[in-house]
């Protein structure tokens, strides 16, 4: 099944899936912009292999990252929104079954590359760590629950970090927190038992232009990271569970881009899909198990695509892939 949404008008430039109005169906929310008129778009998944566009909001800028968290700690998914180079962070607050009652919006001093949404010092409240190319280092923004973030931890970076990712190193709620930069530079600060930080500087051989992705690769139960290194390749870089990690693994692809995972082959391994935009393509390659890779198939797409992502869209046991070009979304239900 192939489903789409869009028009000519309209320009998709993020997207990422979530259960936004808690009926155990995935829907779709996608950043976008018409005419210089930039917007929140939620698609709510009907269960019938159709998705119904319900709700837009507008925000000042083109919103390149989209997250879900609850924010105010009242039971609901709120919708945060970061625009790239913006200074801003868009929170918009949730009322319970998709409806929303309004933004809130956190100022901050410099302009925002990347963001990501977790508990970082445990107390029940969602906290941001946001990067920017405008400083050498990443922030962490505590929240105190009365819609106020102050800021908390500076993690020091040899250069200014473009994305952020956050992980469970070992499934006890010690973080690693991952950044890449445009000199091939990954640092990797992890925590350990005694609140020790460690920092641990990798090298590839290109810039990272594109979002840092995690899974269990080798299926040791532990969150390895995969990030793209140029249009060829991505690198694997393995959790061993105690705080390090591996250096970076190379894998050479017919044509990588921005990439994202999912068991599409439902044999427990998590496999690899490479979006393709220059060639208007997305390529699988399913994970052996041990280390290596192999190509399954190409699927052309009508547009440019930009974004992936993965889930049970249409509650069949099988994993389905979501695309998005400029304008169009599209369903892929994936059969092997």
């Amino acid at each position: 099944m192939i489903a789409s949404h869009g028009s000519a008008e309209t320009n998709f430039v993020s997207m990422i899936t979530i259960d936004l109005n808690e009926d155990n169906k995935t829907d779709i929310i996608v950043g976008s912009y018409d005419y210089s008129v930039y917007s929140i778009m939620i698609f709510l998944n009907s269960g019938s292999d159709i998705f119904i566009q319900s709700k837009r909001f507008p925000v000042s800028d083109a919103p390149s990252s989209i997250s879900t968290g609850d924010i105010n700690n009242d039971n609901t998914l709120d919708i945060v929104v970061v625009s790239k180079y913006s200074t801003n962070i868009y929170v918009f607050l949730n009322a319970g079954n998709g409806t929303f009652i309004g933004r809130m919006t956190i100022s901050i001093e410099f302009s925002i590359s990347d963001f990501k949404i977790i508990d970082f010092n445990k107390d029940g409240k969602l906290d941001f760590i946001i990067t920017t190319v405008e400083r050498y280092y990443a922030l962490v923004l505590l929240n105190d629950g009365n819609g106020i973030f102050t800021n908390h931890n500076i993690y020091s970076t040899v250069y200014p970090p473009i994305y952020v990712e956050v992980i469970d190193v070992n499934g006890d709620n010690m973080f690693a927190i991952i950044t890449t930069h445009l000199n091939g530079h990954i640092t990797i600060f992890s925590s350990t038992d005694n609140s020790t930080i460690m920092k641990q500087v990798s090298s590839v051989s290109r810039p990272t232009f594109y979002p840092i992705t995690t899974n269990d690769i080798n299926s040791d139960n532990k969150v390895d990271i995969i990030i793209t290194v140029n249009s060829i390749s991505f690198v694997v870089i393995f959790n061993f569970g105690n705080g390090t990690f591996s250096d970076p693994i190379t894998y050479f692809v017919d044509s990588a881009g921005d990439i994202v995972t999912g068991d599409l082959n439902n044999d427990g391994k998590a496999d690899i899909i490479c979006v393709d935009s220059r060639n208007s393509k997305i390529t699988t390659y399913f994970n052996t198990g041990n280390g290596t890779f192999i190509k399954q198939r190409a699927i052309p797409l009508s547009g440019s695509t930009h974004y992936a992502t993965t889930n049970d869209f249409n509650d069949d046991g099988k994993m389905d892939i979501i695309v998005a070009d400029s304008e169009t979304i599209i369903a892929i239900s994936f059969h092997c």
